[in-house]
């Protein structure tokens, strides 16, 4: 047997060495086979002895070690080398031991020079891991911590930042958006003006809205949520809100009539239970008091209904567009806290410090007492009691100063939760594969570390530090991406103990080897990602470059951190649960798994502690558990030995079909991709964040139903009055029409009985005369008749009656005046029966014919067709009056002309005057306020020309076919202010600024100021926009919707044409252009980077796989799995192509394409045939090829699985998250990983193995000097 000389590690050249710490290396692992080629020496990894004549002197080896284990016989250790040469790893993450590279220098051999081989001497970084590890730590550590604390970043709830593209109408879009929110606030306010010299006070407003919907599904309640029952549930409920503590302290520091409005509030519960304040004895009540305490009987509908509208209270309370004959499905309530902060007369400073408390203030509130309790009742659970459908038939929903973005930060927080316990997971299955504990810590924080680091160095690229929701992925995302380096590093620094002699030689192999292979899986990883700079869309671009980063940064966190701790973790490997492991296993006759069939014990792994030499005999029992545990064979490997040999089996019988299989993955990827693409569709709406019956997202959708709060209840909103008084009915005063809101009778009063009602068609009367000698002589006589009756009064009625009391006054002739009053309410206290009808009163004057006569004239009180209010003497009653058929209503069909698009759903346009966009979308964040837009120099809105072409412009629209409904126009408001002022329009140039200053402070366009439609500066108009709604839907297609954009552009561009050059240069912006533009590039954008992503990831693996024919093989399997993730989201699914499906199909390919390429790239390794010469052909390809596939899976596809059942353990968790996005992307990840796995372990190696290249890195080489030496 031929001996080597010992190896020596920066000492001479005589196998001696000069280091003083030389007795911690390792011995020389390698020897001299019988065949002339060196056999490598197995470590524990593949359960062989250490074997070789050639070792290192005695001198090298503790005395301690010798005096403890006793040596062998020269014998034995040549039957230990026969059979070492036999020994090969059959379990799946160990490759075949060869030593054959390291006698290679060519440069395909070795990813790094040779230089950096003899650099690495014993006082460089690979002969101090430790140091190594420890100073790139606090490195890190410090860039982070610096980069967090100078760059804070917070959380950007709004997920519609991944409609912002580069088109034209997103630009627009933003760019009117700034200037609003630029916009320099008008010295003048309409709600705080005083006299000249006096404070001025300032309020801090805060609103809460609660929305209220009638559960889908439940029965008897034919009212719909205007049910009493469920009336009275809300103002029980609204009235135990406002008991929380700190609502009363809040709501005290509202001043005036404005604490009303949060204190009952503005709510259908409080105008249909008031306090009715009845007289000692009487039945009906006269006066309604809307103070919250909440009355004992509810208000009739119809009566609710005439409330509403007379306090103006419709839009702000019920749903817009409803029928009247419709039920009641959604009611909202309204709490507005107008806290007063201070005077203008207070400093700066004071002011800043005064509404910071108060702000503060109600952030304690609301997020401390508000939110848990309406989240609670948002699930059902209504102040600690959670309730069924019938005991709460309705949902509550909620709106409220700074609570969503609360909310959505509990959500947040919560699904964060998740990401902790799939690290648990991660952590479990990598002290599992890595069998260290302390290694799986170190990797874990390594990954999760790369996290903060990356959003520094993107915050200092960028300058952005409002990261979106999902950044919040990569939580998740890094973690298989981690895992995958760290197991192959792991891997191939165990498998280097069997071909490398010292630590840092194995710390070089190491890198070597598994650097490159982790290194060409990250690049392309990284790439897939950094693709995304190509897109349109301003949200990929960043989670692109963050993402990116996050990859990029792992790697080399995991390279100089977690792979020099792998040299320190392997110098104390016995721990003391390994010792408790050794001790019950060596207690509990669990020997035999413990030991080898001929009696020898597993090679501890290297270190100081547990080195022994070769010639010591095998113990053949524990005697001592503290030595023994070094000897103990690990359960778990003994399973992974066993489920590799059956994975490696059952590979085998998939090579046996390779063609079939191959074939048939190729026939399954191309059905998949042409089913996919002839069923997508796009859909460029936003992705709702949260689960169907979450608040922010049944509660927008609810929230939708009502008209903005915004125009609903604007700043200047008067609360609701806190009383109304009650009128009679047969009390007749000339204020009634103006004062009385109500009418109230009751049918069972007095000691006469009930009166019959009166029969259809007729109306019974009572009358009450008035007779007087001041009447003698009077040419008139007066009659005044109310009629309760549930329609109004026809010409036909009047025509009836006329007749008739021509007649009974001996008039000649008369004139009648009708005019309805407020609704009377007739009621049978008794019953307990209420009826309610509309009130008309008529006023005759009659012309007698004899002037003689002293009739003044008389009053009637007539009941139609209903229960009879008997009213008490002196009425009497009358003969009953009796009306004609009527032709039945609706008997003929009118065709409607009004809109067909509800008002929530029309397209609103704004058409921008004196705005010039200057600036382009960044490549990253958003625009520059100041650098975005500016106002344009030839718009002079005090040219009378400019007033006249605004003006035309307003009218013409409103005329076009553009379908405009409404609109809000400044300039005509603007000239019927003038107007109303005696002021002629258009205004001269010198009074213009002066009279609009003052039109913006006094007047409002609807319920809107005028100063939101204009943009001042120095006391002078520059800009200005008009809004127009057309009769279009929201939810019109995108090519619908791009060609009414181009209606605009047309009708626009004719205005530009003809206006004067004061009024020209228009633009209009609008969302729906937004979407449709976005929704027209989100499909083209999407295409080309992914075309883009491939062929750089190809490019890629040519560079480190050195063979077309490899890198074609990764790009048709990583093909292959797009066509899988496409047909798994747009067939199985059914969803859109939307941005979260453009994340999913161009960010995963770096995860598809990553295990393909650890299969290929291994499969081209120099270590697959370490005895195959470059010079020789190769004369049996199948048989190479099968032993690179072979290779490739023994080596990598342990640490291949590993990633994979990693990723998707976390995958899993991510699916649980409540916030939508992390479950569909984390559905997304599960079914790549499965795809990618099983594509790398299946139908990539039977590829390779029918028509894998033979000389993957040199057949290039060699056809090149073939050619010239023929040239």
């Amino acid at each position: 047997m031929q001996t080597h000389e010992p190896l020596s590690l920066g000492g001479s050249g005589d196998g001696t060495t000069s280091d003083p710490d030389h007795h911690r290396q390792p011995p020389a692992r390698a020897m001299q086979g019988a065949r002339g080629r060196q056999v490598p020496c197995v470590n524990e990894e593949s359960r062989t002895l250490e074997v070789g004549a050639a070792l290192q002197p005695k001198a090298a080896v503790p005395e301690d070690v010798h005096k403890e284990m006793p040596t062998r016989t020269a014998a034995e250790a040549e039957s230990q080398a026969a059979a070492a040469e036999v020994t090969l790893p059959v379990f799946i993450g160990v490759a075949e031991s060869s030593s054959s590279s390291d006698a290679r220098k060519g440069p395909s051999a070795r990813l790094f020079p040779e230089g950096l081989k003899q650099a690495c001497s014993r006082k460089s970084l690979a002969h101090h891991p430790l140091c190594c590890s420890l100073c790139s730590l606090a490195a890190v550590l410090l860039v982070t911590g610096g980069g967090m604390v100078a760059l804070p970043p917070s959380v950007n709830s709004d997920f519609s930042v991944f409609m912002k593209t580069d088109v034209a109408a997103s630009v627009g879009h933003d760019v009117l958006a700034q200037a609003k929110r630029t916009r320099t606030q008008h010295d003048h306010r309409r709600l705080s003006q005083g006299i000249e010299g006096s404070a001025v006070q300032h309020h801090v407003m805060f609103t809460l809205t609660l929305l209220y919907e009638l559960i889908e599904g439940t029965h008897g309640h034919p009212l719909g949520i205007m049910d009493p029952k469920i009336l009275f549930k809300i103002a029980h409920f609204e009235r135990r809100l406002r008991s929380i503590s700190g609502w009363s302290a809040l709501c005290s520091q509202v001043p005036g009539d404005q604490q009303r409005l949060c204190n009952p509030g503005v709510s259908v519960a409080v105008v249909a239970l008031p306090t009715q304040d009845m007289k000692r004895g009487s039945t009906v009540p006269t006066a309604l008091r809307f103070e919250g305490s909440n009355g004992q009987d509810m208000l009739p509908n119809k009566v609710i209904d005439h409330l509403l509208k007379l306090e103006n209270l419709e839009e702000v309370l019920l749903p817009r567009d409803r029928r009247a004959s419709d039920p009641v499905l959604a009611v909202r309530s309204v709490f507005r806290f107008m806290v007063l902060c201070c005077n203008s007369h207070d400093s700066a400073a004071k002011r800043f410090k005064l509404e910071a408390d108060i702000k503060e203030q109600w952030s304690k509130f609301s997020g401390d007492s508000l939110l848990p309790v309406l989240s609670d009742a948002v699930k059902g659970r209504v102040f600690g009691e959670q309730l069924d459908a019938d005991e709460w038939p309705f949902r509550v929903y909620f709106r409220g100063t700074g609570m969503l973005k609360k909310e959505f930060m509990e959500v947040l927080t919560s699904d964060i939760k998740l990401a902790a316990a799939s690290s648990i997971f991660v952590l479990i299955y990598m002290f599992l594969h890595l069998r260290s504990l302390f290694l799986s810590i170190v990797g874990l924080f390594v990954m999760v570390l790369s996290v903060p680091l990356a959003y520094v160095v993107f915050a200092a690229i960028t300058g952005i530090t409002s990261m979106n929701v999902a950044s919040f992925l990569s939580l998740f995302l890094i973690v298989g991406l981690g895992c995958d380096s760290a197991f192959v590093y792991s891997d191939f620094w165990h498998q280097s103990a069997n071909i490398k002699a010292g630590e840092a030689e194995r710390l070089i192999w190491t890198l070597q080897h598994a650097g490159k292979s982790t290194f060409a899986s990250t690049f392309t990883t990284s790439i897939s990602f950094l693709a995304n700079l190509a897109s349109v869309l301003r949200a990929l671009r960043e989670f692109g470059l963050f993402m990116g980063l996050c990859v990029l940064f792992v790697w080399i966190l995991l390279t100089l951190i977690f792979l020099p701790f792998c040299a320190v973790s392997d110098r104390r490997r016995c721990s003391f649960g390994r010792f408790v492991r050794a001790f019950l296993m060596a207690n509990m006759g669990l020997k035999r798994l413990l030991f080898r069939s001929d009696g020898e014990v597993t090679r501890p792994e290297s270190g100081l502690e547990t080195e022994r030499t070769v010639d010591q005999a095998p113990v053949p029992e524990m005697q001592d558990p503290k030595v023994a545990c070094w000897e103990v064979t690990s359960l778990y490997k003994y399973w992974a030995r066993s489920c590799g040999r059956v994975v490696i089996r059952m590979m085998t019988c998939f090579i046996r079909f390779h063609r079939v299989l191959f074939l048939m993955w190729v026939i399954c990827a191309l059905t998949a991709l042409i089913w996919a693409v002839a069923e997508v569709r796009t859909d460029a709406k936003l992705l709702n964040l949260f689960p169907p019956e979450h608040n922010q997202n049944r509660g927008n959708q609810v929230n939708e139903m009502f008209v903005d709060m915004a125009e609903a209840v604007p700043v200047g909103f008067k609360p609701p009055k806190l009383e109304h008084a009650v009128c009679q009915e047969n009390a007749f005063k000339d204020s009634d029409s103006r004062d009385c809101v109500l009418f109230w009778c009751d049918t069972s009063a007095g000691k006469n009985p009930p009166t019959a009602p009166a029969a259809k068609g007729s109306c019974q009367c009572f009358r009450q005369t008035f007779m007087q000698d001041s009447c003698s002589g009077s040419p008139k006589a007066l009659i005044l008749q109310r009629y309760a009756w549930s329609r109004h009064m026809t010409e036909q009625d009047l025509g009836s009656l006329s007749a008739v009391f021509l007649q009974a006054a001996n008039g000649s002739s008369l004139t009648i005046n009708v005019q309805p009053i407020a609704p009377i309410v007739v009621q049978d206290w008794e019953l307990g029966d209420v009826n309610v009808q509309s009130l008309t009163e008529v006023k005759m004057e009659v012309a007698k014919i004899n002037r003689g006569s002293q009739l003044c004239g008389w009053t009637d009180l007539c009941f139609c067709e209903l229960a009879i209010c008997r009213p008490p003497a002196p009425w009497t009653p009358v003969p009953p009056l009796v009306f004609g058929a009527h032709p039945s209503q609706g008997s003929r069909r009118l065709v409607s002309t009004g809109p067909r698009v509800k008002l929530g759903d029309r397209v609103s346009v704004q058409v921008v005057f004196g705005l010039k966009i200057i600036g382009s979308r960044p490549m990253f964040g958003d625009f520059d306020p100041e650098g975005a837009w500016e106002f344009a120099e030839n718009h002079q809105p005090q040219e009378p020309w400019a007033q006249r072409n605004m003006f035309a412009f307003c009218v013409d629209t409103a005329r076009s076919e553009l379908q405009v409904v409404e609109a809000q126009c400044w300039i005509e408001n603007f000239r019927d202010y003038m107007k109303a002022m005696n002021e002629p329009f258009p205004v001269l140039p010198h009074r213009f600024h002066a009279m609009v200053s003052k039109f913006a402070v006094n007047a409002l366009i609807g319920f809107t100021p005028p100063a939101e439609f204009l943009w001042f500066e120095n006391g002078k108009l520059k800009a200005s926009v008009i809004n127009f709604w057309a009769d279009v839907s929201k939810k019109t297609s995108a090519p619908a919707a791009l060609a009414y954009s181009k209606t605009w552009d047309s009708h626009l561009a004719q205005y530009n044409a003809q206006a004067s050059r004061f009024a020209n240069n228009v633009w209009h912006s609008s969302s729906l252009w937004v979407v449709a533009e976005a929704q027209r590039e989100l499909l083209t954008s999407t295409v080309l980077t992914l075309g883009l992503t491939i062929a750089l990831a190809f490019i890629a693996m040519i560079i480190f796989t050195r063979s077309l024919v490899l890198s074609f093989f990764v790009v048709v399997a990583t093909s292959g799995v797009i066509s899988g993730l496409a047909f798994f989201m747009v067939v199985i699914m059914r969803w859109p192509v939307g941005p979260v499906e453009v994340i999913s199909l161009i960010f995963f390919i770096g995860y598809a394409v990553t295990y393909s390429l650890h299969v290929a790239h291994r499969y081209s390794s120099p270590d697959a045939i370490p005895d195959q010469p470059e010079e020789v052909e190769p004369l049996n390809g199948e048989a190479v090829r099968r032993r690179r596939t072979e290779f490739a899976l023994r080596s990598i596809g342990g640490a291949t699985l590993g990633s994979a059942i990693t990723t998707g353990g976390a995958a899993c968790f991510l699916m649980a998250a409540q916030l939508t996005l992390f479950g569909k992307l984390g559905g997304v990840v599960l079914v790549v990983t499965l795809l990618s796995v099983l594509t790398a372990l299946v139908p990539l190696p039977a590829a390779l193995l029918w028509l894998g290249p033979v000389r993957p890195r040199t057949a290039c080489k060699l056809r090149f000097q073939k050619l010239r030496s023929v040239l």
